[in-house]
């Protein structure tokens, strides 16, 4: 009696299958995996962005103080 491998292509139709089926899930998993870690990269880089610009736009604020009419509040302090 001659034995067959599993793992010779076509031996087993089954375990062909199943073989394939897992080979292509590890790679999804694979992909998933790269994926996931570009979009924790992208996720990252957009919360420092954003805590960049609130700092500008809050040091902006605090050093131009507009009154109603775009005038600075030191300038009219300045001029009385």
């Amino acid at each position: 009696m001659v034995r067959v491998s599993a793992t010779t292509p076509g031996a087993n139709p089954s375990a062909d299958l199943v073989s394939h089926s897992v080979n292509g899930l590890t790679d999804a998993a694979i992909d998933a995996r790269k994926i996931n870690k570009s979009l924790i990269k992208k996720a990252r880089q957009a919360q420092n962005n954003w805590a960049e610009n609130h700092r500008r736009i809050t040091n902006a604020l605090n050093s131009m103080r507009f009154n109603q009419n775009g005038k600075k509040l030191s300038e009219i302090k300045n001029r009385h």
